[in-house]
């Protein structure tokens, strides 16, 4: 597919609707050619366990933004950017619960000139490993046995929502291949 991919995780405050985090990376032929990263402070945060166990793995990331709110204006922001100057294929891990969650946010701020620029679909990758019988719950697994490169730096940590994007990413590129030779 010679789509770039718009692979994007975000993370919520608990389960509350507040997102402190956004990961976008932006891949075409597999190689990233751009990325957004958008934090707001950790004193925003209240859940117990994302304090305890998300927020020491964001450490690298830099605060961007000073609430949820603006974080969510500027993802949306980007991702029209991509929406309408490229040809791109958004996609996510398991996105219900969340990336869904994040567009139906900005574009309820302004649902009548914000409806028609959402995503349409969301992709998620965890449906095509579904489809290979493989668990969608976990991408790494899949790695592991398909031999793919797991992303290895310091900034990339498994709760790291640009660890979950590039790999989202990688894994997505993968299966979708192995889904055409399944025909």
């Amino acid at each position: 597919i010679m789509t770039k991919l718009f692979s994007v995780c975000a993370k919520k405050d608990g389960y509350s609707c507040n997102f402190f985090a956004v990961a976008v990376t932006v891949v075409e032929n597999g190689e990233e050619i751009d990325r957004f990263e958008g934090k707001i402070p950790d004193s925003e945060v209240n859940d117990e366990w994302t304090t305890k166990v998300v927020l020491p793995q964001l450490s690298n990331m830099e605060t961007t933004h000073n609430n949820s709110e603006a974080l969510e204006e500027a993802f949306w922001e980007y991702w029209l950017y991509w929406k309408f100057n490229n040809d791109i294929l958004p996609i996510t891990h398991n996105g219900l619960m969340y990336e869904s969650e994040l567009f139906i946010k900005c574009v309820n701020r302004d649902i009548n000139g914000r409806v028609l620029n959402k995503p349409n679909p969301l992709n998620e990758v965890g449906t095509i490993l579904k489809l290979l019988g493989e668990d969608h719950n976990f991408l790494e697994p899949y790695m592991v046995k398909n031999n793919l490169e797991i992303p290895s730096s310091r900034s990339m940590l498994e709760k790291h929502p640009m660890y979950r994007a590039v790999t989202t990413a990688i894994v997505w590129e993968h299966a979708v291949n192995k889904l055409k030779l399944v025909k």
